[in-house]
């Protein structure tokens, strides 16, 4: 459970890239954006995007004291992780790492896809 949650965690911040890729490329290239993306880049991406977070969640389970399992909490009304601290760290490190990664490389793409539009809006109305 605990590695399906981390898998999928990193698959969602992941896929952001993606989607602000799309936007770029419809900006940037928009007469061959349909050529660009078919079926198969799409699919590609979403693989990629698995197999990335399936990758960054995997070092937890080749630590020799993960011993990680999920209890009752009274106080948090739920469950709550039990685990070693370097299994803790190092998923807190590995997620702040991914998340800060993929925001800056989607904000790099927005920007790029804002200043094409911006180059093109202004070369419609010269």
């Amino acid at each position: 459970i605990y590695f399906g949650h981390n898998a999928l965690t990193y698959v969602v911040v992941l896929s952001f890239i993606p989607f602000a890729l799309n936007r770029f490329t419809a900006l940037r290239n928009p007469t061959t954006y349909s050529e660009i993306w078919k079926l198969p880049l799409t699919l590609f991406l979403i693989l990629l995007c698995w197999v990335g977070g399936i990758i960054i969640a995997s070092p937890v389970f080749f630590y020799p004291n993960a011993n990680f399992s999920y209890v009752p909490s009274a106080s948090l009304g739920g469950l709550a992780l039990l685990a070693g601290d370097e299994v803790l760290q190092y998923d807190s490190v590995s997620a702040i790492s991914t998340i800060i990664s993929s925001f800056g490389v989607c904000v790099i793409l927005y920007i790029l896809a804002f200043i094409e539009l911006k180059r093109v809006l202004s070369a419609m109305y010269i």
